[in-house]
């Protein structure tokens, strides 16, 4: 189950990736168009895991991000492919992401980007209707083309901590 908690946090992680780019720059989602994946290895379980998904810029006002996970997340079924679309203007801006979504795998979702956009930071609690962890959070930073990470994920009697990597392909 610990293993599933942390691919569900990943997602959010990808889901988070056109939070960050380089110091000062504009955002500019173009150039973090295209397939990302990534590993995560549990630090407390020795347990590792995969995700992938892809990120497309349709237009000037529109991220679509297209993200799968195989296995159960979050002690829930298994995420089928699933489609988030980020608008400019509500969801992100020339210079950050910043949005909040209700989600029936991850619960309460909140992703924003700090530090003039080099920094993703991530919460969430309720996940699985209230059947998952109590509540999970993580904080990442662009090198790159690789989003490098720390995550926690609160299971009410401890925690579990991971290290993730994600990278453009």
């Amino acid at each position: 189950m610990v293993a599933r908690l942390l691919v569900g946090t990943l997602v959010a992680v990808l889901v988070g990736a056109p939070a960050v780019h380089a110091a000062g720059a504009p955002l500019d989602p173009a150039t973090l168009a295209g397939t990302w994946s990534g590993t995560w290895q549990n630090l407390k379980f020795g347990s590792t895991g995969t995700l992938s998904g892809t990120l497309a810029v349709p237009d000037a006002n529109t991220i679509t991000i297209v993200y799968s996970v195989t296995g159960n997340v979050f002690g829930c079924a298994s995420v089928p492919p699933t489609t988030l679309t980020l608008v400019k203007g509500t969801d992100f801006s020339d210079k950050a992401v910043s949005f909040k979504r209700q989600d029936p795998v991850f619960g309460a979702t909140t992703i924003k980007s700090r530090k003039k956009g080099q920094r993703l930071l991530g919460k969430g609690r309720g996940t699985c209707g209230g059947a998952g962890p109590k509540s999970w959070s993580f904080a990442a930073k662009l090198d790159g083309t690789t989003l490098l990470g720390k995550m926690k994920i609160n299971l009410g009697k401890g925690t579990a901590k991971t290290n993730f990597s994600v990278s453009k392909q």
